[in-house]
Protein backbone atom coordinates (compact mmCIF):
# COMPACT_ATOMS: atom_id res chain seq x y z
CA UNK A 1 0.00 0.00 0.00
CA UNK A 2 0.92 3.44 -0.38
CA UNK A 3 0.67 5.98 2.66
CA UNK A 4 -0.52 9.14 0.86
CA UNK A 5 -0.55 12.80 2.76
CA UNK A 6 -1.55 14.51 4.95
CA UNK A 7 -4.72 14.89 3.25
CA UNK A 8 -5.82 17.89 5.83
CA UNK A 9 -3.52 19.70 8.75
CA UNK A 10 -2.41 17.23 11.16
CA UNK A 11 -1.31 17.97 14.67
CA UNK A 12 0.39 14.35 15.37
CA UNK A 13 4.27 15.69 13.74
CA UNK A 14 5.91 18.47 15.22
CA UNK A 15 7.14 19.45 11.38
CA UNK A 16 4.31 17.63 8.73
CA UNK A 17 4.56 17.79 5.24
CA UNK A 18 2.01 20.13 3.31
CA UNK A 19 -1.24 19.10 3.13
CA UNK A 20 -2.16 17.83 -0.49
CA UNK A 21 -5.77 17.91 0.15
CA UNK A 22 -8.60 15.21 -1.15
CA UNK A 23 -8.87 15.98 -4.79
CA UNK A 24 -4.87 15.29 -4.94
CA UNK A 25 -5.85 11.84 -3.16
CA UNK A 26 -8.48 11.52 -5.87
CA UNK A 27 -5.88 11.48 -8.56
CA UNK A 28 -3.54 9.78 -7.17
CA UNK A 29 -5.98 6.72 -6.41
CA UNK A 30 -7.05 6.92 -9.72
CA UNK A 31 -3.62 6.74 -11.02
CA UNK A 32 -2.60 4.32 -8.85
CA UNK A 33 -2.23 -0.07 -9.09
CA UNK A 34 -1.25 0.23 -5.50
CA UNK A 35 -4.10 0.46 -2.27
CA UNK A 36 -3.73 3.91 -1.03
CA UNK A 37 -4.05 4.74 2.64
CA UNK A 38 -5.16 8.31 3.32
CA UNK A 39 -2.97 9.50 5.96
CA UNK A 40 -2.64 13.04 8.32
CA UNK A 41 -5.69 14.55 10.00
CA UNK A 42 -8.42 12.70 9.28
CA UNK A 43 -10.99 12.52 11.35
CA UNK A 44 -14.53 10.18 11.15
CA UNK A 45 -16.68 12.47 9.60
CA UNK A 46 -14.07 13.01 7.00
CA UNK A 47 -13.98 8.83 6.13
CA UNK A 48 -16.83 9.08 3.46
CA UNK A 49 -14.99 11.87 1.04
CA UNK A 50 -11.80 10.12 1.04
CA UNK A 51 -13.43 6.43 0.54
CA UNK A 52 -15.07 8.04 -2.39
CA UNK A 53 -11.83 9.92 -3.53
CA UNK A 54 -10.58 5.83 -4.04
CA UNK A 55 -8.97 5.24 -0.37
CA UNK A 56 -9.07 1.78 0.18
CA UNK A 57 -7.61 2.50 4.19
CA UNK A 58 -7.38 5.64 6.22
CA UNK A 59 -5.05 6.12 8.74
CA UNK A 60 -6.51 7.70 12.22
CA UNK A 61 -4.71 8.83 15.35
CA UNK A 62 -5.84 11.95 17.39
CA UNK A 63 -9.62 11.29 16.46
CA UNK A 64 -9.80 7.60 17.84
CA UNK A 65 -6.78 7.76 20.57
CA UNK A 66 -8.70 11.22 22.14
CA UNK A 67 -12.62 9.87 21.41
CA UNK A 68 -14.45 8.87 24.98
CA UNK A 69 -14.51 5.25 24.22
CA UNK A 70 -11.76 4.59 21.39
CA UNK A 71 -13.17 1.05 20.61
CA UNK A 72 -16.56 2.19 19.78
CA UNK A 73 -15.05 5.07 17.69
CA UNK A 74 -12.72 2.22 16.02
CA UNK A 75 -15.26 0.66 15.39
CA UNK A 76 -17.73 3.33 14.00
CA UNK A 77 -14.74 3.97 11.35
CA UNK A 78 -14.40 0.49 10.37
CA UNK A 79 -18.53 -0.18 9.64
CA UNK A 80 -17.82 3.05 7.09
CA UNK A 81 -15.53 0.63 4.92
CA UNK A 82 -18.46 -2.01 4.92
CA UNK A 83 -16.59 -4.25 7.51
CA UNK A 84 -18.81 -5.93 10.67
CA UNK A 85 -17.82 -5.65 13.98
CA UNK A 86 -16.01 -8.51 15.20
CA UNK A 87 -18.11 -11.32 17.08
CA UNK A 88 -17.28 -11.28 20.80
CA UNK A 89 -16.21 -14.77 22.06
CA UNK A 90 -18.47 -16.82 24.25
CA UNK A 91 -18.29 -17.03 27.96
Amino acid sequence: YIGFGPIFATTTKHNPDPVVGVERLRAVCQRSPIPVVAIGGVTPQQVPALIAAGAHAVAIISAINRAPDVRRAALAVQAQFGIPAPTPPPP
